[in-house]
């Protein structure tokens, strides 16, 4: 059986191509300027995201635990509260802070609503602990 020789051109060196590498850079450097503009507006902000753990500084004594329920029953420091007693509850710890713990599936608006009380009993420290 005779072989033939096929011709596929002459053997061209290896090469890079640069622009798909320069692309990529422009990516990851635009990712970066969004990315520290966004912590930027949050620090000017002053926004805090709820942790597990207290800060050993924070003084618990002052502040009081309101607890929602799944249900939309309130709860401070450990004792049932009818919603139309909670802004009054709430005035007794006006010098400390409130801090509100919903359950996971606690509804917006019953959050809202212990918002408003806090508003209400001039309370201007209110945090949010993570759900249970």
């Amino acid at each position: 059986m005779r072989r033939r020789r096929l011709d596929v051109g002459q053997d061209e060196a290896p090469s890079v191509q640069i622009t798909p590498m320069i692309n990529v850079i422009i990516v990851i450097v635009a990712l970066f300027a969004g990315g520290s503009t966004m912590v930027r507006l949050e620090e000017r902000l002053g926004v805090k995201l709820p942790t597990l753990h207290f800060d050993p500084g924070t003084k618990v004594e002052k502040t009081l635990l309101l607890e929602i329920k799944a249900d939309g029953r309130y709860w401070v420091q450990g004792k049932p509260v009818a919603g139309k007693d909670l802004e009054q509850r709430l005035a007794e710890g006006r010098n400390g802070a409130v801090m509100i713990r919903p359950e996971g599936t606690t509804s917006h608006a019953a959050v809202m609503a212990a918002l408003e009380a806090c508003s209400g009993a001039g309370v201007a420290k209110v945090s949010f602990a993570p759900a249970r």
